[in-house]
């Protein structure tokens, strides 16, 4: 009895995982080589720059290079923009944009990296139930 031949596990994972329409992750090297190095941009991304590429069995496809969420997030708050930084159900039943920009401050507030510059819960309270005045946050450290 012979052994069963394969092509390469490229294409068996081309055909099993690519034609399944579940979700696919690739590494970064991978990455990179599916869109020659990130070098045919074809548009901009609410996290990040898109480029074109190729997969192995060759579909073409976009990929999205992000900044990170919370860079994106911090660029369109800095923007105004808090609409991109909701949940879409959010949006639909018209949260208060006001409501919205003291939570969306107050998330920023959370994350900063050094503890000094992070409320405590009790202040967090404060500010969410606009007891406490909200100021506008430092950037996060991690953004870059």
């Amino acid at each position: 009895m012979s052994k069963p031949r394969y092509r390469s596990l490229a294409y068996e994972y081309t055909c099993s995982d690519y034609a399944s329409s579940a979700p696919v992750q690739f590494t970064y090297k991978e990455l990179q080589q599916e869109t020659k190095g990130f070098k045919e941009k074809i548009g901009e991304g609410g996290l990040g720059s898109v480029y074109k590429g190729v997969l192995a069995n060759k579909m073409a496809v976009a990929v999205e290079r992000s900044k990170g969420i919370v860079v994106g997030a911090y660029e369109e708050f800095e923007k105004g923009n808090v609409g991109a930084d909701l949940d879409r159900r959010l949006v639909e039943d018209d949260i208060d944009a006001v409501q919205a920009m003291r939570l969306l401050k107050v998330s920023f507030w959370c994350i900063q990296e050094h503890a000094s510059f992070r409320p405590t819960m009790g202040k967090v309270v404060q500010m969410i139930e606009g007891i406490a005045d909200v100021k506008k946050p430092p950037p996060p450290l991690f953004t870059g």
